[in-house]
C-alpha cells in the first residue's frame, strides 16, 4: 500500500518500490524479502533485501513474457 501512495504522489515506480521496502528493513534489520510494483501505465520494478528473485511481466503489446531478475 505504501508504494501505491508514493506513486500517487508522483514518485517513480522503482523509487516507490525501493522506499517502501526500505521502511520495512529500517524497522526490521534482519528482514529478507522482495517486492514488485507496477504502475497503471505498466511501468514495473522489483526490489529485494537480503535475497534474490525473478518475476515475470507481460503487457498487452508484448509477444513474449519478460523474466526480470531482482538482486
Amino acid at each position: 500500500l505504501q508504494a501505491v501512495l508514493y506513486m500517487k504522489q508522483g514518485m517513480a515506480v522503482a523509487e516507490a518500490c525501493k522506499k517502501s521496502i526500505q521502511s520495512i528493513f529500517d524497522k526490521f534489520p534482519t528482514f529478507s524479502g522482495g517486492m514488485v510494483c507496477v504502475s497503471t501505465t505498466g511501468e514495473h520494478a522489483g526490489v529485494a533485501v537480503n535475497m534474490q528473485f525473478s518475476y515475470s511481466y507481460m503487457a498487452g503489446d508484448m509477444d513474449e513474457v519478460l523474466v526480470v531478475p531482482v538482486a
